[in-house]
């Protein structure tokens, strides 16, 4: 869990990435002090050049043009948003976490301090075939998962 001086339930958003080492969240949560961000924006300014440098030696390729092909994917991989309303601690995810993600509901729970939250599929948050399709080539993903 990370380090946070408010240790109650946080809302944001994450996505579940393949590292070449094997699956992490990648997470944003909003706090005092971090800009608002939704999928799109922190795929760009974060998930993008992080993928790009882990990846990059595995796939013998600068982290510059492993960005450029990862960049307009932003649907490939699973993700969610943490809401807080009303007292009501909501993820909304797309349902598309496999068991070989080796990724528990409580991973994502830990990073936004959640207790019991009310799991919800949310359409919105599924991943979107192509994306996920384009990205498996672009770094030789063999896991598969669910995608509309």
């Amino acid at each position: 869990m990370k380090e946070r001086h408010n240790e109650a339930p946080v809302p944001g958003i994450y996505f579940i990435v393949r590292y070449p080492t094997g699956w992490v969240p990648l997470t944003w949560v909003y706090e005092s002090g971090f800009p608002h961000m939704d999928h799109p924006e922190f795929w760009e300014h974060h998930g993008v050049p992080i993928l790009a440098a882990k990846w990059s030696a595995a796939r013998k390729t600068t982290p510059a043009r492993l960005e450029e092909a990862l960049y307009l994917h932003t649907y490939a991989f699973p993700r969610g948003r943490i809401t807080l309303h009303k007292g009501q601690t909501r993820v909304l995810h797309g349902s598309d976490v496999i068991p070989q993600m080796r990724l528990s509901r409580a991973a994502i729970e830990s990073e936004f301090n959640l207790v019991e939250p009310l799991w919800e599929d949310d359409e919105h948050e599924h991943c979107h075939e192509d994306d996920k399709e384009a990205v498996r080539w672009l770094l030789s993903i063999k896991e598969d998962w669910p995608a509309v």
